[in-house]
């Protein structure tokens, strides 16, 4: 997917969580990931961003690469 778009740069977001990323970064091979409810207090769109999973979800990602 990511080869296919040439130049254009892919930022994969839209329901990105622990639980799928590995998978996702598998299929895409992409270098720019976008998360939003999956690392705030509560999954709340507006809610403050959780460091503790943030920083999990960056420890599986390093991991995956």
């Amino acid at each position: 997917m990511i080869k296919a778009a040439g130049h254009i740069d892919v930022m994969v977001g839209g329901g990105l969580n622990q639980e799928n990323i590995k998978n996702i970064m598998e299929q895409t091979e992409a270098t720019q990931y976008h998360f939003g409810t999956a690392v705030r207090h509560n999954k709340s769109f507006n809610g403050e961003i959780d460091p503790a999973k943030l920083i999990s979800l960056i420890e599986m990602m390093k991991v995956s690469k």
